[in-house]
């Protein structure tokens, strides 16, 4: 929800907000399909680089929580994950997915309430 808030402060007319919400929409679809993939191993260069990008896009770390998710209960042998075992599944856990979609949360809310309460309006004063 900040995410949207966050960027919504950019955008006056309802238009545009149609446009740019469609565009996030496809956007998020592309990273959700890449997000679980960037990841899965620990390397080094662009993937890193883009790995901590995708750090902050709520629905790239959502996508690996739930791949993870579902990997753990793919087949009829599978008992699925414990609250417990949350933290050990893979080097990036679902609860890494989880301390990064708060720690994202809050950034976006700060960010927000900084930029709406900081900067003028179109009108020439401070909110």
């Amino acid at each position: 929800v900040p995410f949207a808030f966050f960027f919504s402060l950019f955008i006056s007319r309802a238009r545009t907000a149609t446009s740019f919400g469609f565009g996030v929409y496809l956007l998020s679809i592309m990273v959700q399909a890449a997000a679980a993939q960037m990841f899965e191993e620990q390397d080094t260069g662009y993937v890193r680089a883009i790995r901590d990008v995708l750090l902050f896009l709520p629905f790239a770390t959502l996508a690996k929580a739930m791949q993870d998710l579902g990997q753990a209960s793919d087949n009829d042998s599978d008992t699925g994950m414990k609250w417990s075992e949350r933290d050990g599944y893979a080097w990036f856990s679902v609860q890494d997915a989880f301390e990064w979609l708060m720690i994202s949360f809050f950034t976006f809310l700060f960010l927000t309430f900084f930029i709406e309460f900081m900067f003028s309006s179109e009108n020439g004063d401070s909110r």
